[in-house]
């Protein structure tokens, strides 16, 4: 049985000094390793939601949003919601 795999953390480079990649880059990338769906979890922000949307639809990918956290001693709290259309 093959199991798909969804990457839900990732960073783009809207995570100042965490991340390198476009959310497009991200996105294309992908799909070319045959991913159904995948989680864009942005350090402090969602400024990349709409670039990220976009290459989404364009590349037939559900996106999910989310965003990295960090407060006081807790390291990581993410928030993840997937995008229903229907």
């Amino acid at each position: 049985m093959i199991q798909s795999f969804i990457h839900l953390h990732a960073h783009s480079y809207f995570s100042l000094m965490e991340g390198l990649v476009s959310p497009d880059g991200l996105v294309t990338t992908a799909r070319k390793n045959g991913m159904e769906a995948i989680a864009l979890t942005d350090h402090k922000c969602l400024s990349g939601a709409v670039e990220f949307e976009n290459a989404c639809v364009k590349n037939g990918i559900q996106p999910i949003y989310g965003m990295d956290e960090k407060r006081g001693m807790v390291k990581h709290l993410q928030a993840q919601q997937p995008f229903n259309a229907g």
